[in-house]
């Protein structure tokens, strides 16, 4: 006998049907794996409600965005669109912890003059960016002399116990022009230099006068809002402390622009208005009817106060009403409705109403608000007329995972040796 033929015969061998039924399993499992839809290489989108660009300078500027939900979120920007180097973290955050906010803040700093700048949002590690899925930018200014003998703007702002609020956002906006920004601090207190004025459009230097309206928003992580109007002559300092969630109204008296909306007759209305719940009212039911008009066919953002805050858009018919169908039932007690809309002319409306759901056995001071037919007549409104950009991003593009190559490489190794016991 041949000793090859001794040494084979010695050798253990896997049954052939064994080694096929593997083979097979390790067959099945690839395309099983590999058949499978890859993960998809778009982010889910984020609602991103605006997005400004504050604090103009040659040499800085600050990113303020807000968010349909808490997220962590930072920038990353650069002079090149295609090459976006830089990271901005939000103040508020420090670098081995970030936390989660619906109003985000952050400064990019150490700019250069005279420059386009192009930057993208980060979200809970999702980019946002433009709808045309490009980056969102701005130009630096030129490096001008700021305006002198303005003092800043400067207040404080405390919780309805005393408290004082502290890293609440503060949105200082005029007409057209870019608007001014600050955290408040631990103290509540907020300070905001507005000695350099740029126009949105050319970039070019203004002076304001002091009787130039501004409206001031305070934005609490909290879900409440305070709006404050006012001359810039009240703004050094503004007049009262605030409380958030109550608005205060400082412009002078000959020539009031109110974010309270006034209603007339029944049956009548200004161009943009909240029709239903009317100006505190008492409210039986826990779903209040919420309607209104504005110009046809433009959005309408709808934020209601409340326990539980939350918001949502809108868009007019061709006759101008528009309607909010509440998620859930409201709390007895006091609530605010904001609407922000444009007007006719592109400028940003913002209007006010409060009203009350009554209590059980609570008795109601005013009707109920019912579905009813809403006419407009001929007037001229009185809007805030405020500068913001609030685009609706597209889904953007984020990575892929690694985890499937993985597997699939893993599997061949496994597939081959399946073949080798085989043969």
């Amino acid at each position: 006998m041949i000793y090859s033929q001794i040494y084979l015969k010695n050798q253990t061998k896997v049954p052939t049907i064994v080694a096929v039924l593997i083979a097979c399993f390790v067959g099945l499992l690839f395309l099983r794996l590999f058949s499978q839809t890859p993960p998809a290489s778009k982010a889910e989108k984020k609602a991103l409600k605006r997005v400004e660009v504050t604090n103009l300078s040659p040499n800085q500027v600050a990113v303020y965005w807000q968010t349909d939900q808490k997220s962590t979120g930072w920038v990353i920007y650069g002079t090149k669109e295609n090459e976006l180097n830089k990271i901005a973290n939000d103040e508020r955050d420090i670098s081995t912890k970030k936390s989660q906010y619906l109003y985000h803040y952050t400064q990019l700093k150490n700019l250069n003059e005279n420059q386009v700048y192009f930057f993208k949002l980060v979200s809970n590690n999702k980019l946002i960016v433009n709808t045309d899925d490009k980056p969102f930018s701005f130009n630096t200014p030129k490096n001008v002399t700021p305006f002198k003998g303005r003092e800043p703007a400067y207040g404080k702002v405390i919780k309805p116990n005393g408290s004082p609020l502290e890293n609440t956002v503060v949105l200082i906006h005029m007409n057209n022009v870019f608007s001014f920004s600050a955290l408040t601090k631990s103290t509540g207190e907020w300070l905001i230099p507005i000695n350099s004025v740029f126009e949105k459009k050319s970039y070019q230097p203004r002076n304001p006068t002091s009787k130039e309206q501004a409206t001031i928003e305070i934005l609490n992580e909290d879900g409440q809002m305070s709006t404050v109007m006012t001359d810039l002559s009240k703004v050094s300092p503004v007049p009262q402390t605030i409380i958030i969630g109550s608005n205060l109204n400082f412009t002078s008296q000959d020539n009031i622009l109110s974010a309270t909306s006034s209603q007339g007759n029944e049956g009548t209305t200004k161009e943009i208005d909240i029709i239903y719940p009317q100006e505190n009212k008492m409210i039986p039911g826990y779903s209040p009817l919420i309607k209104g008009v504005a110009i046809p066919n433009e959005e309408v953002m709808i934020e209601v106060h409340s326990e539980t805050a939350f918001s949502s858009k809108v868009k007019t018919d061709e006759k101008g009403e528009w309607k909010l169908n509440l998620p859930s039932n409201l709390s007895p007690g006091e609530h605010t409705i904001t609407i922000r809309t444009k007007d006719k002319n592109g400028n940003v409306v913002i209007i006010e109403r409060k009203f009350n759901i009554a209590k059980i056995g609570e008795q109601v001071l005013g009707t109920a608000t019912p579905e009813g037919t809403i006419t407009t007549a001929p007037a001229t409104p009185t809007p805030t007329r405020l500068p913001i950009y609030s685009p609706t991003p597209k889904p953007p593009v984020s990575g892929g995972s690694i985890t499937t190559p993985l597997v699939g490489a893993a599997s061949f190794i496994i597939l081959g040796l399946g073949l080798i016991l085989v043969f």
